[in-house]
């Protein structure tokens, strides 16, 4: 049987037990200025207005709009299609499937969200699964979640620096797993032993071609620096040909872009290859960004005839 022709009086509280499977209980909209207490299953097929306090033992199931101007206790699943507005306190003891994001839910679930921009001014949160982002754009404004889901982005427009792990615009009591690429605009920080911690504000690794010249024709080669901090290490690839100067082999200005060369010539001992015999020559990082490599470290020329070049070597140097 329905109960809309019962509820002619909507100033009583009305209290359902159990109802008949496959009956209905209101079929069209209703108010209710009582309280509202169902001890099975509720579904509505329209929207559901209660002025006084709702209880629900098991599931509910609104397919309009709902509002609430007392607490609402749900024992069971909620599963709203339409918007949720409760003015009193809302408790949920199993999940929460929204369509569309309620307007207000105070103070139990908090949730205080603009549906037009998808600004969330504050939020607390038990057990919510949300399918569509949220954005806060208040720094005044927090959000406290046991368990919050987002299928779609999260958005902190706060500008709030971090000067410590208990300081910034997003704080986490503990760790923090990433699938993907974590981006940072400024420095990081990481743990020290007894130190103080010092910004790490630089990382960057590039492959760059060099062309060698001086005592061998003009030979293609790779450089491969990685910069962190303010450390570089270079990686020189192997290089031989058959001499056709007595000379140095070099790399022209510019070779090792700006950013990597040192601030003055950096100098190393490596295996060098003069007419075919091997021997330990110079290796010259110059500021302005050039190579040059001896035969010796003396710094004489290769001999100019027979197979020359040098050996793979790495070498670092500190950016000021």
């Amino acid at each position: 049987m329905s109960l809309n022709h019962l509820l002619n009086d909507t100033n009583i509280d009305i209290k359902v037990l159990s109802i008949t499977a496959g009956s209905s209980i209101i079929s069209g909209n209703e108010k209710i200025n009582g309280t509202l207490e169902v001890v099975g299953n509720t579904k509505l097929d329209s929207a559901l207005e209660v002025v006084g306090i709702t209880k629900l033992d098991s599931t509910l199931e609104v397919v309009g709009n709902t509002k609430l101007d007392s607490a609402l206790e749900v024992v069971g699943i909620t599963k709203l299609d339409s918007t949720l507005e409760v003015v009193g306190n809302t408790k949920l003891d199993s999940g929460l499937s929204l369509k569309s994001i309620p307007v207000d839910l105070a103070p139990s679930f908090a949730l205080s969200y603009d549906s037009t921009t998808k600004d969330v001014a504050s939020a607390i949160i038990s057990s919510a699964n949300i399918a569509s982002s949220i954005v806060f754009r208040d720094p005044s404004k927090n959000i406290e979640a046991n368990d919050l889901n987002l299928s779609g982005n999260l958005s902190v427009k706060s500008t709030v620096d971090s000067s410590s792990i208990s300081t910034g615009a997003i704080v986490c009591d503990g760790g923090m797993g990433l699938a993907k690429k974590l981006c940072v605009g400024t420095g990081l920080y990481l743990p020290t032993s007894g130190g103080t911690a010092s910004e790490l504000n630089y990382y960057e690794e590039l492959s760059t071609p060099v062309t060698w010249i001086g005592a061998i024709p003009d030979t293609a080669g790779t450089i491969f620096l990685r910069r962190i901090g303010k450390i570089v290490i270079a990686d020189l690839s192997k290089i031989s040909a058959v001499a056709n100067a007595a000379s140095s082999i070099g790399a022209a200005a510019g070779t090792i872009p700006a950013r990597f060369a040192p601030q003055a010539t950096q100098d190393t001992i490596g295996r060098v290859i003069d007419n075919g015999v091997g021997a330990s020559g110079q290796f010259s990082f110059i500021s302005d960004g050039g190579i040059l490599i001896y035969a010796s470290a003396n710094t004489t020329a290769f001999a100019g005839a027979g197979v020359t070049g040098f050996g793979a070597i790495t070498f670092s140097w500190s950016k000021a």
